[in-house]
């Protein structure tokens, strides 16, 4: 398995340059499509959001019966609603989030179309919900999937971004053989 952090995935050379002699020279910046994912993945959540909040105080449309609704949730809180009524925290955590990942960032080989799809997602999660909790206080969740007994806590498109990244990272780099 190759990382995302060097060319060839072996972690040699140097953090600084990121580079060896003999290596192709790393991209040092996101390619534009990281910029266009990211871009096209907040409107969708901020525009998802502003419909479900100026169309519905107390929405609850089944989309999908047995599986698939519908609803308006503003969350002050994190899943399940834990820590509700804390904004200030997550707004910080959010942000300190966004700052650690573009610090990070700068190690990265940007070459990969992984390595922009990776962090498209993580960034436009977090950028998605960091702007509901300055701009409305909350985090508008609108997403309700359960299946029989199990029922999953609402969310929303940032959310999706963040789990997919997340179990993308975890799955392709955690769980590789030999690691």
């Amino acid at each position: 398995m190759t990382s995302l952090l060097r060319p060839n995935g072996d972690g040699l050379g140097s953090v600084s340059s990121g580079e060896r002699k003999g290596e192709p020279t790393r991209r040092r910046a996101p390619a534009p499509f990281f910029w266009g994912l990211l871009l096209g993945l907040f409107l969708l959540d901020q525009g998802t959001k502003t419909l479900i909040l100026r169309f519905s105080d107390h929405l609850t449309l089944s989309v999908i019966p047995g599986l698939l609704n519908l609803v308006s949730v503003r969350n002050t809180g994190i899943v399940f609603g834990l820590f509700s009524g804390e904004n200030w925290l997550w707004i910080g955590v959010g942000a300190a989030f966004l700052l650690v990942g573009f610090w990070i960032g700068r190690r990265l080989d940007w070459r990969r179309r992984e390595t922009n799809v990776i962090a498209a997602l993580l960034a436009a999660g977090a950028a998605g919900n960091l702007s509901d909790r300055i701009l409305h206080g909350f985090v508008v969740d609108f997403i309700d999937l359960y299946v029989g007994p199990w029922h999953w806590p609402s969310f929303n498109v940032a959310d999706s971004c963040l789990c997919l990244a997340s179990l993308w990272i975890v799955f392709r780099f955690g769980l590789a053989p030999g690691r």
